[in-house]
């Protein structure tokens, strides 16, 4: 009896460990399909390690990147438009530090200023040569420009490195219409270059290939920009200028108009720009995603009645952490009521940190806004029309009457409610004088040989002025959070 029970006990186990030895190959043999499946999923339904192509790209067949993107969870936050009316802000966590980097104006140079990783950077030049300051006046390097760039239009600073965007003028030949005599015309030729501050010059990076210094945007250690070429947008490998892939860009549809691409704003991977509507003041802020392609709405509002969509597109200006800035409101990402700004923003000119939001009025004013208690206040008594904040210090390049004075005195008389009846300033009445114009009215005095030689010389003698950088300068000042310490950084040059 007891070798029968000891040998039925033998079978019992012997007949579970056998089982045992299926589960264990049938699991494996499961995690190895599970995973030929998840290859061709990611491969459209082959298994492939073969890199994406353009094509599929633009056609939103293929998705970039070799893992699967998580379904972005998104907080739904009821905000109150400016007419009351309670909207829905549809919105996923954005890391708002990881945005593209646009090229600043720097014509004239002092227009450069810009605050990059908490330091603020602004540009000089004798004429010549130029020098990066960081801060208080810390000198970052210089370099100088060959004649064969020309003269300084943009600049920017993106990770270790600064670029800019140089302009050469030079002459060609055209013929009119109605003539056969060929005229000399001054043309223009722009380069995206890197500095180099080791060797004090500059090295040639491409052909500018857009007009706009908003087109560029300088994103995860890529050049995004429009291909006039392709006429379409790409993005390339700022060290490899044949690595460009199509990127996605908004389009004006049948129902509401986009913003022009320099006003478009790239956050986190996404496109953000808003849209008015084309039979209605309604407007509404999307995000385009650039992996998947994928639009998405997030918000939308109609402005107060004294709003007139002819006077701003800034409908997506930007965003930080708790603010959408867009037009002359503030829109809460916690939810609540959007906030309108006293007086209008001049040319984008907002900047905000953790405490506080500064802008620049029409009248060239600075103001400041608590975020905490949207407590509001006129902020020093500079006249600027630039203002740059850190999260401990604030700096306003300074008014100049030269460069400004002529759109103070428009905005005096074409937006004063009190000269309703003057004449606009620059109306069709107005005479525009130009090289051409000034040409033809020669006609009369010269033969077609002795006014294309004027015509010439005259270019000649433009070129020679407007291929060497300006080197005007405006006043800078540096203060603290409350306007207090103030301390002049540069003291003005204006020829």
């Amino acid at each position: 009896m007891k070798r029968i029970i000891l040998l039925s006990l033998c079978c019992f186990i012997l007949l579970c460990a056998g089982c045992s030895q299926r589960e264990d190959s049938g699991e494996k043999e499961s995690v190895t399909e599970a995973a030929v499946s998840d290859r061709k999923t990611r491969s459209g339904g082959a298994v492939s390690d073969t890199s994406v192509t353009a094509t599929a790209v633009m056609t939103g067949e293929a998705v970039i990147g070799k893992s699967k993107k998580k379904q972005e969870k998104k907080t739904v936050r009821n905000v109150i438009d400016p007419t009351g009316k309670k909207r829905k802000l549809k919105i996923g966590r954005i890391n708002t530090k990881k945005e593209g980097i646009k090229f600043c104006s720097a014509s004239p140079l002092s227009d450069y200023a810009q605050v990059y990783g908490g330091h603020y950077y602004y540009l000089r030049s004798d004429g010549s040569n130029y020098t990066i300051y960081r801060d208080k006046g810390k000198k970052v390097g210089q370099f100088s420009l060959n004649n064969e760039y020309g003269y300084i239009v943009g600049f920017t600073k993106y990770g270790a490195d600064f670029y800019a965007i140089t302009e050469k003028q030079y002459i060609y030949k055209t013929k009119k219409d109605w003539e056969a005599v060929e005229y000399p015309k001054i043309g223009y030729k722009d380069t995206v270059v890197i500095i180099d501050l080791k060797k004090n010059k500059v090295v040639p990076l491409q052909d500018d290939k857009t007009s706009m210094l908003g087109d560029y945007n300088f994103y995860e250690n890529s050049l995004i920009y429009y291909n006039e070429e392709t006429d379409t947008f790409v993005g390339r490998n700022i060290r490899d200028k044949n690595s460009e892939i199509p990127i996605p860009i908004p389009a004006t549809t049948a129902e509401c108009r986009v913003q022009p691409s320099f006003s478009l704003q790239l956050i986190d991977g996404k496109w953000y720009f808003g849209t008015m509507g084309l039979y209605n003041d309604v407007i509404t802020l999307w995000s385009l995603d650039l992996t998947s392609w994928k639009r998405e709405k997030l918000f939308c509002y109609k402005p107060g009645e004294e709003y007139n969509a002819f006077e701003s597109e800034d409908y997506f200006m930007k965003m930080d952490n708790d603010y959408i800035y867009s037009i002359n409101y503030i829109i809460p990402l916690a939810g609540g009521r959007m906030i309108k700004l006293p007086g209008k923003i001049w040319r984008e000119t907002i900047c905000s940190n953790k405490k506080y939001i500064y802008y620049i009025d029409e009248k060239f004013r600075i103001h400041r806004i608590t975020k905490k208690t949207m407590n509001h206040t006129i902020f020093s008594g500079i006249k600027a029309v630039d203002v740059q904040c850190t999260e401990n210090s604030v700096y306003a390049t300074g008014y100049h009457k030269k460069y400004y004075g002529d759109y103070d005195e428009y905005f005096d008389v074409y937006f004063s409610k009190d000269n309703d009846d003057e004449e606009d300033p620059e109306s069709d009445d107005v005479d525009i004088y130009t090289e051409e114009a000034d040409a033809n009215d020669e006609d009369e005095y010269f033969d077609k040989e002795d006014l294309i030689d004027y015509s010439r010389k005259k270019a000649k003698k433009k070129l020679k002025v407007n291929n060497k950088e300006n080197p005007d300068s405006f006043d800078l000042y540096c203060m603290d959070l409350d306007g207090n310490h103030r301390e002049r950084l540069w003291k003005g040059k204006i020829k």
